[in-house]
């Protein structure tokens, strides 16, 4: 994850877009344009929710450039923040490869963001987005109204906590009005310095985003001031690569005199806007989570509609079903019917059936009796025959007949001649 800190009008916007446009993911829901901005911040809503509100929990906002309060990052506030913080990384981030995070706010809460970074396995690098010190005061002034004083305590508290707290990361400088002079060359030497793996279209493309018609304040020679001037003007000319920690140190034992005493002339009214700030913070929150509820109950409205609808279709399914069930059922009725009847004809028939094969059986048995009688007297006749011929045999064998043969004979011819 690449991280973009820089100072509210130092063309942060324009960057992070361009970082996107390379290929790193920004998350979820981004911070709408504005007037202000009309490009878009390119910053991830919930973590500008859950930076504001951080700040707001401890009595500062994002105009305040006085130094937190001891412990600021251990407290209950912290703790708090680091879920959401947590959650925002899990949901929102975990699955890409390569992102992008900026909100100015970062500068100085890094220390609150890095735990949580490194926790879920983020491989971190920094771009340090720096712009001339008068161009960023005359920006604010214009849209925000803020005393130059205080715009400057802001711009310097933004550039040594950013430099202070990202040592630990590698990093590299952009100055904003530098970048504008060559945006392909400047782009591809900060892909350089921090290893991303990006090809030489790619940044064509993302070069084509700066638009220097979008600058509005130009650097300008001033002369050598004093106090925060000429702070601002010493830490904005060691923001360059390579970064001597050292120098920083050193200009910030003597820097926090010169912070104060701009905060305490305005502590009145800041706090003043504190409360204002703080319960506007707090309604919209109240408004948010009254739409998300809202929001909520209309997706389930929407889905106990859908389930309604749904359940209407099955339960005319169902009952068309039944229709046809019951079609079904009589026209199975009717066939059972029809079926029964030729059954009861069936059977009807096979009764008739078995009374003729018995008549038919009884014909038979009376046939098959007279037969046996046939048979007898047959027996009987053959009988008697063989009776008959064994005495006709006896008799011609008898000498009676043999000695009636002439008169037979005599009677034979006397016969023929009398007819």
């Amino acid at each position: 994850m690449t991280l973009v800190l820089g100072m509210h009008r130092s063309g942060t916007s324009v960057l992070t877009a361009a970082i996107h446009r390379l290929g790193a993911a920004l998350g979820g829901a981004l911070v709408p344009p504005a007037d202000d901005n009309p490009g878009g911040y390119f910053e991830n809503a919930r973590a500008v929710e859950i930076n504001e509100g951080f700040l707001l929990d401890i009595g500062r906002g994002w105009d305040d450039p006085r130094p937190f309060p001891a412990g600021w990052s251990d407290g209950e506030a912290a703790c708090s923040a680091r879920l959401a913080i947590r959650d925002l990384l899990k949901e929102e981030f975990s699955e890409a490869s390569w992102s992008v995070l900026k909100d100015p706010r970062l500068c100085r809460l890094l220390p609150l963001w890095l735990p949580e970074l490194r926790a879920a396995g983020f491989h971190l690098d920094v771009v340090l987005a720096t712009r001339a010190p008068e161009a960023i005061v005359a920006s604010i002034i214009r849209r925000d109204h803020m005393e130059p004083e205080g715009a400057m305590a802001l711009t310097l508290r933004h550039w040594l906590a950013a430099e202070h707290d990202s040592r630990s990361l590698p990093r590299a400088c952009l100055d904003y009005d530098d970048w504008l002079s060559a945006p392909g060359q400047r782009l591809h030497r900060l892909a350089m310095q921090l290893d991303w793996s990006v090809n030489p279209d790619a940044i064509s493309g993302a070069a084509t985003l700066v638009d220097v018609g979008q600058r509005h304040h130009r650097p300008v020679a001033t002369a050598e001031g004093e106090g925060l001037v000429a702070l601002l003007s010493h830490v904005f000319g060691l923001l360059r690569d390579p970064i001597n920690a050292q120098a920083f140190d050193e200009v910030a034992e003597s820097a926090e005199n010169a912070l104060l005493a701009p905060t305490a002339a305005s502590q009145g009214v800041r706090m003043a806007l504190w409360f204002e700030r703080r319960a506007r913070w707090q309604l919209g929150r109240e408004v948010a989570a009254l739409r998300h509820g809202l929001a909520a109950a209309e997706a389930l409205s929407h889905e106990r509609l859908a389930a309604l609808e749904r359940t209407d279709a099955v339960l005319s399914e169902t009952q068309a079903a039944l229709a046809a069930a019951e079609m079904l059922s009589h026209e199975r009725l009717a066939a059972l019917e029809r079926t029964d009847a030729v059954l009861s004809e069936t059977q009807a028939a096979l009764a008739a059936a078995e009374r003729l094969a018995y008549q038919r059986l009884d014909e038979l048995a009376a046939h098959a009796a007279a037969l046996a009688a046939c048979q007898h007297r047959n027996m009987l006749l053959e009988g008697e025959l063989r009776a008959l011929g064994m005495a006709h045999a006896k008799v011609l064998a008898s000498r009676s007949w043999r000695w009636t043969a002439p008169l037979r004979r005599l009677e034979k011819y006397w016969s023929k001649k009398t007819r």
